[in-house]
């Protein structure tokens, strides 16, 4: 992850050669719902399943959720990259 964060770096910081190129290599990447969204809901399930028998990790799971909506709500708004066609 370390080594990722850092070429993109590099390669922002030495070959963005326009506004546009260095607001392309600054976005962060899009959301694959297919993959992000089934743990999500498993991990819902199983909280609110084993609530009943230690309600403590009702306090877990609003710490895990909390984060994930930071986090989700950060890659909605500066994730996604208008691009305008011109036909």
């Amino acid at each position: 992850m370390f080594q990722e964060i850092s070429t993109a770096y590099f390669l922002r910081v030495f070959f963005a050669n326009t506004p546009r190129d260095f607001a392309e290599d600054s976005t962060p990447p899009l959301i694959d719902y297919g993959r992000e969204l089934p743990p999500v809901a498993l991990i819902f399930v199983i909280v609110l399943v084993y609530s009943s028998l230690t309600p403590i990790i009702l306090l877990f799971g609003t710490i895990y959720f909390f984060f994930g909506y930071i986090c989700y709500k950060y890659l909605l708004l500066f994730g996604m990259f208008n691009f305008i066609l011109i036909a």
